[in-house]
């Protein structure tokens, strides 16, 4: 759960175009033939996943110096584990602090690695808005979405390679790849309104907005390049879920 702002949107297709380019060029330095490439390149990319998955919650720990689950935290995860419990969930999840005053959170790992990073900013607000963010944060890792992300972007360089696309293609693919981003972000509203209900959920993101500064929703061609849709557009498709189910 992030604010959109142009510089990460340009920052998250940057990281996605180098990312590609090592890869490439680490596959290249190891192999000669384009089969042989293509192998290297693939498995390259299964060990960043198999990395991501084990040592992503380890790594950003370090990198952002978050601290163990405490007291204030506590209190607000106890109660969303009543409504998780009460969906017969049993996810072992470990809560870190990271000492930033916007409010943010953001889940990695998989399984026994499973952990959701809450900013101290974000535990400033009210506890239903807290208990939004770890619901959604909570439902991308009861989704497994972290790992099939990463197998997601896997199966996009096998594809780019094997069929030697060409640098536009390679671009509209990541441009899809945000794309499936978002909707990734869409499912975890939708999993946190089925635990604390609708309402309540959007009442959340309109704080978690408000909060961040988003007053209007951003230009089109920020979005476009986001990992995250707009609160404007989390909460039309919240109303729309609503209406599909009621």
């Amino acid at each position: 759960m992030l604010p959109i702002r142009p510089l990460r949107a340009l920052l998250a297709v940057a990281f996605l175009i180098v990312l590609l380019v090592g890869i490439d060029a680490s596959a290249t330095a190891l192999a000669s033939t384009r089969h042989a490439q293509w192998l290297t390149g693939t498995l390259l990319t299964a060990g960043l996943i198999a990395l991501h998955g084990a040592f992503a919650p380890v790594l950003l720990a370090w990198l952002t110096n978050a601290q163990p689950l405490d007291d204030q935290l506590r209190t607000a995860t106890t109660e969303l584990r009543a409504h998780v419990g009460a969906l017969g969930t049993t996810m072992q999840v470990q809560f870190f602090i990271v000492d930033r005053q916007t409010p943010s959170a953001l889940s990695v790992g998989v399984g026994p690695t499973s952990t959701v990073f809450v900013s101290r900013g974000l535990m400033a607000m009210d506890a239903p808005t807290v208990r939004f963010a770890l619901a959604h944060e909570l439902a991308h890792l009861q989704a497994g979405h972290p790992i099939l992300l990463s197998a997601f972007f896997a199966a996009l360089y096998a594809t780019k390679t094997l069929m030697e696309l060409p640098p536009i293609a390679i671009l509209l693919a990541l441009l899809g790849y945000l794309a499936v981003l978002r909707q990734a972000e869409l499912q975890a509203d939708r999993g946190a309104a089925r635990w604390l209900g609708t309402s309540a959920a959007k009442q959340a993101l309109h704080a978690l907005a408000a909060a961040l500064g988003e007053t209007r929703p951003p230009a089109r061609w920020i979005t476009l390049l986001s990992t995250h849709p707009s609160f404007a557009q989390r909460c039309s498709a919240l109303n729309m879920e609503r209406k599909k189910n009621p």
